[in-house]
């Protein structure tokens, strides 16, 4: 299954390339940014008193 594949324990560059690390690059990246756009939200409606859904309309 899926499971995280650091490129570390990878024998070469081109292993881990082969054994998906491209695409964990892009799921980690969207995974972050995510966690980044929950706490933009949370902080607009945190520190400045307004509702979460103001910003996405």
């Amino acid at each position: 299954g899926l499971h995280f594949y650091p490129i570390w324990e990878a024998g070469s560059v081109e292993e881990w390339l082969y054994n998906g690390g491209p695409y964990q690059l892009i799921i980690l990246h969207f995974l972050l940014g995510i966690w980044c756009y929950l706490g933009r939200q949370w902080e607009l409606s945190y520190r400045l008193g307004m509702r979460p859904w103001i910003a996405v309309a």
